[in-house]
Formats: C-alpha cells, structure tokens, sequence
C-alpha cells in the first residue's frame, strides 16, 4: 500500500440509507462521501444529469464491468 495513504490514516464508514452519510459530509470539510452506484452502474447522460439519484434504483441500469475494483480505486485515491 501507498506509503501516502498510510499517512492520511483514513476511516471507512459504510452505512445503509438514513444513518448520516450525507449529514456527515455536509457538516464537516475532511468528510467525503462515495455512494457505490456511482461506480456499480454504467448510466446514460440522461441518468447522469439526474439530481436525485434515489430516484434511479426503479430504472434499468447495466453493471460496470470494472465494478467494484473502480470503486476501491476511487476510495484510494480520495
């Protein structure tokens, strides 16, 4: 592992729906928040554009192949 990464010392939440996530990450600057979907699917513009991505989950979406080394990767590089 990336001697860098090592440094930051980060911490790993993982949380089901309504446990804070998004409150955490508004109230405090060092906090970030990755939701999976966002590597799980591959959208289309469309799905892309849309703001509530709550409202995706009812929608066709088809797995990105990367999925889930993409995700590590982007927790990583965070």
């Amino acid at each position: 592992m990336n001697n860098q990464i090592l440094k930051k010392r980060p911490i790993i939440i993982s949380a089901w729906i309504c446990a804070g996530k998004t409150y955490m990450t508004n109230k405090y600057d060092n906090v970030t928040e990755l939701p999976s979907g966002d590597y799980k699917y591959i959208l289309t513009e469309e799905q892309k554009a849309v703001k509530n991505k709550e409202s995706l989950k009812s929608t066709v979406r088809a797995i990105n192949p990367e999925w889930p080394k993409n995700y590590y990767d982007a927790i990583l590089e965070e």
